[in-house]
C-alpha cells in the first residue's frame, strides 16, 4: 500500500490540503495518485497537537512506513531533495545581488551571549533519543549503504554495513564520515 504523509502548522492546514488536492500544487505524484484513486481513498486524520510534537510524530511515520507518495524523508525539512535543472536556474536568476548581499550580512559579525550560548547548549543535551520499532529498523537498515574503508596505500581497512557502524569502529562521528564522502577524493584522514 501506497502512503503520503503531511502535517501543516496551526491555521495553514486548509491552505496546505486545497494546494495539494483540488489545485494541484505541490507533490506531482500525488497530483497523480489523487487524479487516479479519487481523493475519497485517501484517509484523512486530523492531529491536532502543538506543531513540535506534529513534526516528531510525521518524521516518525515517515521513517516507519517509507511511504511512496513523499518526496522528502524528514519532517519539516527540504534536506536531500534535488530541484530540477531548470528549477536551479529559476532560482539562480530571481536571486539579485542586492538580496544576495542583504542574505548575507542578517547575522555576519553577531555573537551570541554567553546566556544564549548555554540555553542551546541546554536544549542540546537534553533531547531524547526516539525509540523506533523492529519494523522501523529494518526499513532503516534497507536504506543504509555499506562502506568499504581503504588505508592511505590503499588496503583495505574494512567493510561496514553502514556509516553509524564505521564510525563507531574508526572511533570518530558519523558527520565526519558524511563530509569526508562528500569531498571529490572521499578520503577521510586521522588526526
Amino acid at each position: 500500500m501506497d502512503y503520503y504523509i503531511g502535517s501543516a502548522a496551526t491555521g495553514r492546514f486548509h491552505a496546505r490540503f486545497s494546494n495539494h488536492l483540488f489545485n494541484f500544487h505541490g507533490s506531482k505524484v500525488v497530483k497523480n495518485a489523487v487524479k487516479k484513486y479519487v481523493l475519497e481513498l485517501f484517509p484523512e486524520v486530523v492531529n491536532k497537537e502543538n506543531n513540535k510534537q506534529l513534526l516528531d510524530l510525521e518524521d516518525f511515520y515517515l521513517k516507519a512506513l517509507l511511504p511512496n507518495y513523499n518526496i522528502l524523508t524528514e519532517a519539516g525539512s527540504s534536506f536531500g531533495y534535488k530541484h530540477s535543472e531548470i528549477t536551479r536556474l529559476k532560482m539562480k536568476n530571481s536571486y539579485s545581488e542586492e538580496r544576495r548581499s542583504t542574505i548575507g550580512s542578517l547575522n555576519r559579525g553577531k555573537s551570541l551571549s554567553p546566556n544564549t550560548i548555554e540555553l542551546i547548549k541546554k536544549a542540546a543535551l537534553s533531547r531524547t533519543k526516539p525509540i523506533y520499532s523492529e519494523q522501523s529498523i529494518k526499513n532503516m537498515k534497507k536504506k543504509s549503504k555499506a562502506i568499504l574503508v581503504y588505508n592511505m596505500d590503499y588496503t583495505v581497512y574494512g567493510e561496514f554495513p553502514s556509516i553509524v557502524d564505521a564510525a563507531k569502529s574508526l572511533g570518530c562521528d558519523q558527520k565526519t564520515i558524511i563530509r569526508a564522502l562528500q569531498t571529490p577524493k572521499q578520503i577521510l584522514r586521522r588526526r
